[in-house]
This record gives structure tokens, C-alpha cells and sequence, in this order.
């Protein structure tokens, strides 16, 4: 019988020469790859080759990962190769003779417990294996510093992010309560909405439960968001008149403190003692509502400043270093008193409870 002459499947004379090696490491470029793949899939000896070689390949974890090798790894490792041809080493192993007597490469397999991590690790101590890294001391320090920088960045932007949007918040309120005494003058000729002295409605709050009973505000216009008032009445809702007739001395007293919700409320002027009739004169320089003072500071709502409304409808911040428009004088009168102002330029905000009229003490 005769004998199959011997073929190496490596160095098919049709078909060129086999890097399996490289192949199974995934050191070869996608063509080239896929050309090896086809010769594999079509020729046993050359498939039993490679598992051969796949059999005998380290796998432990550390040196057979999941990980893609680096990109241009067959390239570099070409460049190297023809560089080393080039090289007076290789010329002398050529010399020896050496190159002739190329022998396949025996590569013994390494069991994973020989693998310890002080041969895996990188000379710097940094790393481990092919792409996990150990976190060191200036590791952690580095991270925890740059989380404190980026904190001490964050939390002030959101807490002036928070205050920007609670001051906006109140500043539209005063517009939508400016926008609907405008139009309750126009309806009731020119006159803004105050009480009856001696009645439930003589204190400046009484504006609220006029406005809302004509539907020309809601209970939320009257919350600035960020004033005291918001945590110690909880729901609020302005009254009706029918409720404030039925109620008894203190609940009264009580609703006549909070009915003007969030803000001061003008309490006009009177000349020699006598309370005017007050209008809306469309003044830009008067103001007719404010943030409502609380404890004797100003402005304790938003911090630097308050939210006013002149009479012509515009609303503005008016900062506490502006002392020709916000001062005490805002909230008293020339004199000082908590009371209507001594003529027309002698604007004073007063909190919702306080009574529109002039007081006995100062009528001498």
C-alpha cells in the first residue's frame, strides 16, 4: 500500500505559510484573520494543528481575559520583527546558522497556581494582570479631594440656584397682585381695595378677601416661598367676608394677622389726622405692597434685599444698600409711627393687621 506522502499543514506551497499562533492569540489584522479562519474550517490537519497549540496555551485568568488586545498589536509586533531582520543580532544568529534549524516552538503550558501576583504585577505596583489597576492611598486621596471640590462647586450653585427661583416665585406673585389691583381700580374708579373702618375689612390685609372675591386672585398668590409666613400658617386660604362676620374676637384677630398672606400691604396717608381715600395714581416711585417685615429686620425673606410694588404695576428687588428707597422709612412713617403716612410721598407697608387709621396718641 502506498504511503500518503507527509503534508505540513503550516507551509501549504498553494496556499502560503499559517501564523496559528498569532491567529489564536488575536495578534493577526480582521484579513488576515478570516483568511486563517477559512484555511482552519476546510483542512483537518491544519484544525488539529490548532487545537494542538490551543491545548498547549496558558489560560489561567490573569493572561487569557476577555479583553480585546490592544488596537495596531499586529502591526507594532510586524514593525519589531522586520526591525530585529534589520538588526546586527539577527545577522549574526544567520551566521550561525541558526535560522536553518527553526524548530517548531514548544510552549509548555503554566498551570494557574504558578502564576503568583508578584509575577503578574507591573514594576510600579500599579497595576495587575493585562488592564485591572489597585487603588493606592494618593489614589483615594486624589479622588476624595476632587469629590470636596467639586461639593464645594455644586452646593453653593444649588443653593443660589434655589434662591434665585424662590425670589422670581415672589416677584410674580407681587405682579399678579399688582395686575389685580389695577384692575379692581379700574372697575371701582380708580379706588384700590381697602375696608370700612369698624368693620372685619379695616385692616390693610382686608385687600386679599376683596381681591379674591371678585376672583381677580388665588390663595397661592399671596405665599412668597421663602418667607417665614409659608411654615407657620401651613394651608392657607383667604377668607370670605361672610366668614370674617361670623367670626368670634379671637379667631378674628388671628385672620385679620395672616389674610394678607406673605406681604405688607400700604397703608396711605392722612392730612391732619384724617385718613385719605386711597387711589391708584399709576406713581412709579410709591410703593403700595412689599415682603411683609418679620421681627423687626428688613428684608429677612430673601436676605440682602426685598420684592416691592409701585403703583404704576412694576416690580423690582430693591437691595438693603439702596437707603433712598429701603430703609425703616419704609415701614414707618416721618414720624416713626406705624400709621398712615403724613402726605402722598410718605409711603408705609405695614403687615396685614395693622388698622387704617390715624392714631389717638398722634392726633395732638
Amino acid at each position: 500500500m502506498e504511503r500518503e506522502p507527509h503534508r505540513d499543514p503550516l507551509n501549504d506551497r498553494d496556499e502560503g505559510e499559517v501564523d496559528l499562533i498569532g491567529y489564536l492569540l488575536g495578534a493577526l489584522d480582521p484579513d488576515e484573520a478570516a483568511r486563517v479562519a477559512a484555511r482552519i474550517d476546510r483542512d483537518p490537519l491544519l484544525r488539529d494543528e490548532a487545537d494542538r497549540l490551543y491545548a498547549s496555551l496558558p489560560k489561567t485568568e490573569a493572561t487569557w481575559g476577555s479583553e480585546l488586545p490592544p488596537p495596531g498589536l499586529a502591526e507594532r509586533t510586524m514593525a519589531a520583527l522586520e526591525q530585529f531582520a534589520d538588526s546586527p543580532a539577527a545577522a549574526a544568529l544567520s551566521s550561525t546558522g541558526a535560522s536553518a534549524a527553526v524548530r517548531p516552538l514548544a510552549v509548555e503550558p503554566v498551570p494557574a497556581s504558578a502564576v503568583s501576583s508578584s509575577t503578574v504585577s507591573s514594576s510600579d505596583g500599579g497595576t495587575s494582570g493585562f488592564g485591572s489597576r489597585s487603588w493606592g492611598l494618593q489614589d483615594w486621596i486624589a479622588v476624595t479631594a476632587m469629590t470636596a471640590l467639586l461639593a464645594s462647586l455644586a452646593v453653593p450653585a444649588l443653593i443660589n440656584s434655589r434662591h434665585q427661583a424662590q425670589l422670581t416665585a415672589c416677584r410674580n406673585n407681587l405682579r399678579t397682585v399688582g395686575r389685580a389691583i389695577g384692575d379692581y381700580a379700574d372697575i371701582h374708579r380708580g379706588r384700590m381695595p381697602v375696608g370700612e373702618p369698624g368693620s372685619p375689612f379695616e385692616t390693610v390685609g382686608a385687600y386679599a378677601p376683596i381681591l379674591a372675591a371678585e376672583s381677580l386672585i388665588r390663595d397661592d398668590d399671596l405665599i412668597c416661598p421663602s418667607s417665614s409666613f409659608k411654615n407657620e400658617v401651613g394651608t392657607f386660604r383667604i377668607p370670605t367676608a361672610e366668614q370674617l362676620i361670623r367670626m368670634k374676637p379671637d379667631a378674628l384677630a388671628y385672620m385679620q394677622r395672616v389674610m394678607g398672606g406673605s406681604y405688607g400691604f400700604t397703608l396711605g396717608y392722612a392730612i391732619d389726622g384724617a385718613v385719605q381715600e386711597l387711589k391708584r395714581e399709576g406713581n412709579p416711585f410709591r410703593v403700595v405692597m412689599a415682603d411683609r417685615p418679620e421681627g423687626g429686620d428688613l428684608a429677612v425673606a430673601h436676605g440682602n434685599g426685598m420684592n416691592v410694588l409701585f403703583d404704576d404695576g412694576h416690580c423690582a428687588f430693591l437691595h438693603l444698600d439702596s437707603p433712598s428707597l429701603l430703609d425703616p422709612q419704609l415701614f414707618v412713617n416721618r414720624i416713626g409711627a406705624v400709621a398712615p403716612g403724613l402726605d402722598q410721598d410718605d409711603s408705609v407697608i405695614a403687615p396685614s393687621h395693622v388698622r387704617r387709621v390715624w392714631p389717638v396718641r398722634l392726633q395732638d
